[in-house]
């Protein structure tokens, strides 16, 4: 709902390419503070608002990007392309956690 609001207003905001560059700025932002907040007792509730304000703007950019996606390729090629994107964000989600072990 605040990722149409966001977009939506253009006059105000960024369109569909400054919402989503935020999101992306912020989810990292967030990403890059929860690890400066660690504690060895198990994680605070700081901890988790960030890593949850994280989730909620890497979701927002996430969903923009895969309407921005399906506006862009024309109706004949809309539908592989879709299923493409969708392939190439699973399979990102899918080696993303193995960067870790490199």
């Amino acid at each position: 709902i605040f990722a149409s609001w966001a977009v939506e207003q253009q006059g105000c905001f960024f369109g569909r390419r400054g919402t989503s560059v935020a999101g992306l700025l912020v989810g990292g932002t967030c990403c890059l503070l929860c690890v400066s907040v660690v504690q060895l007792d198990g994680p605070s509730a700081m901890q988790q608002a960030i890593v949850f304000i994280a989730k909620f703007a890497i979701a927002i950019s996430f969903n923009i990007l895969y309407l921005f996606g399906s506006e862009l390729f024309p109706t004949s090629l809309r539908s592989t392309s879709i299923g493409l994107l969708s392939l190439g964000a699973r399979v990102g989600g899918m080696l993303a956690p193995q960067v870790v072990s490199l």
